[in-house]
């Protein structure tokens, strides 16, 4: 049995999502930030494979609006397969009419599930993504990156909605690009800015909760401005009483070694990957 959920349990789905942690932390923090924001912005539908909360092994949140282009966005977190596949086959959860469907943060054991069900409605993978989590433990080590002193006449803040199009520059493939002015606009972000008062280097708390979309101008690279914007929203973070974290793409080995000296803890057992599936012409 499928639950759709209404908006009046999702605080305490949330709860129960803090005690399936950290393979949960991604739908935690999309239902957290859709509730935050009234669910504007993202709006997403929640399922769960029970009824009542504290049995669910299975949660799933499910956005039209989460990316510009007519694609939906599925976010699954299931400890438990046979869960997930009656969630994921319930009439009306997914959007089978559009060209394409995205599958964010999926774990790794429920990879086989995703594509069965997909392949049986006519969608073929196109584009997997895998990613391990580090979670940003190191409070001390953090704190004292975070500290570090900016050359005379640079300065650190937030980004601002204006800068949209910086993230679009840098991130030009990504499929949320059109949204960056809403991530800025709702979400926090820690920038370094110039002496003449632009942004060279940034990270972003996303609306699945990781730390991302990191970028440093070419000019400023190799002074550190990346690690000093990460660790700092990483303490900022952490003084909301949440635990900061990040997703390495697997392969990435020389990001995995950066990460860890600043404090990551690389978690292999919570590996995740992006899914994206066409429909098959």
């Amino acid at each position: 049995m499928s639950v759709k959920r209404t908006m009046s349990t999702l605080p305490s789905l949330l709860h129960r999502l803090r005690e399936l942690m950290p393979g949960s932390r991604q739908v935690y923090w999309l239902i957290k930030n859709s509730l935050r924001t009234g669910n504007s912005w993202p709006c997403i539908d929640v399922y769960t494979d029970a009824a009542e909360i504290d049995m669910c092994t299975t949660v799933v949140g499910v956005s039209n609006n989460y990316y510009t282009t007519p694609i939906s966005m599925c976010l699954p977190y299931s400890t438990c397969n046979s869960g997930l596949k009656t969630v994921l086959t319930t009439p009306g959860l997914l959007n089978w009419k559009n060209d394409q469907i995205m599958f964010e943060s999926v774990p790794e054991k429920c990879i086989g599930v995703v594509k069965e069900i997909c392949n049986n409605k006519g969608f073929y993978l196109t584009k997997i993504e895998e990613y391990c989590l580090v979670s940003m433990m190191d409070t001390d080590r953090l704190e004292k990156i975070a500290n570090v002193a900016l050359p005379s006449g640079f300065w650190k803040g937030s980004l601002k909605p204006i800068h949209g199009s910086l993230l679009l520059d840098s991130f030009p493939s990504d499929p949320i690009s059109l949204n960056f002015t809403k991530i800025i606009e709702k979400y926090m972000s820690v920038a370094i800015y110039n002496l003449r008062g632009d942004p060279v280097a940034w990270s972003v708390h996303s609306p699945m909760g990781e730390i991302d979309f990191g970028y440093c101008v070419p000019l400023y690279r190799r002074r550190g401005f990346s690690s000093i914007t990460l660790a700092t929203l990483s303490v900022l973070i952490a003084q909301t009483g949440e635990l900061p974290y990040v997703y390495i793409e697997s392969t990435n080995t020389l990001a995995k070694i950066c990460v860890t000296k600043l404090g990551g803890q690389i978690e292999n057992d919570f590996n995740i990957a992006l899914l994206k599936f066409e429909k098959q012409k």
